[in-house]
């Protein structure tokens, strides 16, 4: 956001979606906040496919362990969609992995004094 505090790096999760056939077809888009509009600005773009599950109903759809690649830093916002043969698919993930682009004592202190909305 505005602070410059709350900027993060995503690094990857595992995914599968609803889908016996067809590959999921993810797009994960990084969007950094341009402090001078206030507007979000795309900064990266990724395209990865995910085999099917093998079944849905039960426990044997195994999430597909994705890393993203190093364009995916000092990021405000990740929008990730997901078609399987160009329509839209409900989505899963698990064991998200993202750390914070500043590390530094003061990033955490401007971290714990800024207010959520």
């Amino acid at each position: 956001g505005l602070t410059g505090c709350f900027s993060f790096n995503m690094y990857g999760a595992s995914f599968g979606c609803d889908s016996l056939g067809p590959p999921c077809d993810f797009t994960f888009t990084g969007y950094q906040l341009n402090k001078t509009t206030g507007l979000d600005q795309q900064v990266t773009i990724q395209d990865i496919a995910v085999p099917a599950c093998q079944a849905l109903t039960s426990l044997k759809c195994q999430l597909v362990p994705v890393t993203l690649d190093n364009t995916f830093q000092n990021l405000d916002k990740v929008r990730i969609n997901v078609t399987v043969a160009g329509s839209p698919k409900i989505w899963w993930m698990d064991d998200l992995r993202l750390g914070w682009t500043n590390n530094t004592c003061a990033a955490g202190l401007c971290r714990i004094s800024t207010p959520i909305h």
